[in-house]
């Protein structure tokens, strides 16, 4: 298959996709965009979570129904989201925490809109919620709070959306296990929810239910929240890290947990990163691919099972475009349209007509 464009949390098929996107947390699922709209996903269905209008699991991309054109899609732990060029959005799957956003409780297999009239712009679905932006830079958010995931200042779950408090303005949001983090347009790093970790970066451990800066005076251009710890950009090409870092995810070279940011070792110049939910992505000029972390389904794609708190190379020979780190495994995009994925496969979440894992890349059918 073809894919002409991939962004980080998207996954596309069909003759020319868009996007390829997986949950950083427990994912269940995989999620691509066609150019022409139609969304399509695969893995575990059980809630209902693919969008088939049933909760039959499928190893290949089956079509969202409903004859929908949407513009972005995030898969979250059991549900979607869907984001249409009017800025309304749409979800399906489960909703025993609201994560669906539609007022009630009730698992939907289909996508069915998110109540409140908003105009959106961004969404990212999270392990339990969803977050999404507006126009105007504000963050929404609904679904499961127990730790302020939603940051509104409250541990109480919503089944709409409500108003991240603080009144700030945001250029982009990324959603981690139970932590959410943002940019605005200065650089600077902001985030709220679990922080057992530091994976907030305030220099704390402590949950917080409403923006926290993170320390140090950085200034980040991209940013991406994993499991439970978080990856950044700088414009001169170094990357940095901060939270859990017992498999080496912080790739520091050492598994010593941080609460602020610490540099990835290695002297690098990478222009793209990704966070999986204990590994990390990270993609050089040269097409070349990095990874770290946590390897135990072979999702740093290095031939081998083995952890590493440093930098490692992809194996293959590989030159790709875009990245995208999931659960526990990852994908990756080359500039002919052909997608990759190497890891873990439950469900056929790889996309191979497998269940098979993979520890090197292998070509999505």
């Amino acid at each position: 298959m073809l894919f002409h464009k991939m962004l980080v949390g998207n996954l596309l098929f069909g003759d020319i996709f868009d996007e390829i996107a997986v949950c950083v947390g427990q994912a269940t699922l995989t999620s691509g965009l066609k150019a022409n709209g139609s969304a399509w996903q695969w893995g575990q269905n059980g809630h209902g979570q693919l969008g088939t209008g049933n909760t039959i699991s499928y190893s290949s991309p089956v079509s969202v129904i409903g004859g929908h054109s949407f513009i972005q899609v995030s898969p979250g732990f059991t549900h979607s989201v869907f984001l249409k060029s009017d800025g309304s959005v749409f979800s399906c799957g489960r909703n025993t925490s609201g994560e669906l956003g539609t007022g009630d409780v009730t698992n939907y297999s289909s996508p069915v809109s998110v109540i409140g009239n908003h105009v959106f712009t961004k969404i990212s679905a999270g392990y339990l919620n969803t977050v999404a932006l507006r126009s105007d830079g504000t963050a929404w958010a609904w679904g499961y709070n127990y730790f302020g995931n939603l940051g509104d200042n409250t541990t109480n779950n919503r089944s709409s959306p409500v108003s991240v408090v603080g009144n700030h303005t945001f250029t982009d949001i990324s959603s981690g296990g139970d932590h959410r983090v943002t940019l605005k347009s200065n650089g600077s790093a902001w985030g709220w929810g679990l922080n057992t970790f530091g994976q907030l970066g305030d220099n704390t451990r402590r949950e917080k239910s409403s923006p926290v800066s993170v320390v140090g005076n950085h200034s980040f251009i991209k940013i991406c929240g994993g499991g439970s710890h978080t990856l950044a950009l700088k414009s001169d090409g170094s990357v940095w890290s901060w939270g859990r870092n017992d498999y080496g995810q912080l790739g520091t070279g050492n598994v010593i947990s941080r609460s602020s940011p610490v540099s990835v070792i290695g002297s690098h110049s990478f222009v793209d990163i990704s966070a999986g939910d204990s590994h990390n992505l990270a993609l050089k000029s040269d097409g070349s691919l990095w990874a770290w972390g946590l390897n135990n389904y072979g999702q740093l794609g290095t031939g081998s099972k083995t952890h590493t708190s440093s930098p490692v190379s992809v194996i293959g020979g590989h030159s790709f475009v875009k990245i995208c780190g999931g659960s526990e495994n990852s994908f990756a995009l080359k500039a002919d349209g052909t997608a990759w994925a190497w890891g873990y496969n439950w469900s056929g979440m790889l996309g191979d007509g497998t269940e098979t894992d993979r520890s090197s890349p292998v070509s999505v059918i």
